[in-house]
């Protein structure tokens, strides 16, 4: 059996792949797998976290405003639907919260590794009580 590395062992880039695991998982769930733009529902492993503002944009990676559940013809096949989710956004967090989003993602940001390793607990903290909650209906 192998016994895990600390989280403080690991590289920038390990915390980030772990954390990209945990966060889509949380998104997903949190969503029920519905997806954002077309409304399609499906078991929530079988869809994808999908990005307004995309992946490599680091300010916005784990951000839960930017991301949510997404199906995959969706999020692959029709690139993301990003004028539906956009409008989608607006309705749920209103023109500014967007414009502020649209206009932040040129920033350059860089994760230090203690945010990482913060947001790493958290989220697997946060998938653990959905699990909870889900098991309990």
């Amino acid at each position: 059996m192998r016994i895990p590395r600390p989280l403080s062992d690991l590289s920038q880039r390990e915390l980030i792949k772990k954390l990209d695991k945990v966060f889509s998982e949380y998104i997903r769930q949190r969503d029920k797998g519905i997806c954002f733009t077309c409304g399609k529902q499906q078991a929530w492993k079988l869809t994808d976290n999908g990005h307004y503002i995309r992946r490599g944009v680091m300010l916005f990676r784990f951000n839960e405003k930017n991301c949510h559940c997404q199906c995959k013809r969706c999020n692959s096949w029709m690139e993301g639907e990003k004028v539906i989710y956009r409008q989608n956004l607006v309705k749920l967090y209103g023109e500014g919260e967007v414009d502020m989003m649209e206009r932040e993602s040129h920033k350059t940001y860089k994760w230090h590794k203690c945010d990482l390793i913060w947001q790493l607990q958290a989220y697997s903290q946060k998938v653990k009580d959905l699990d909870i909650l889900q098991s309990e209906k």
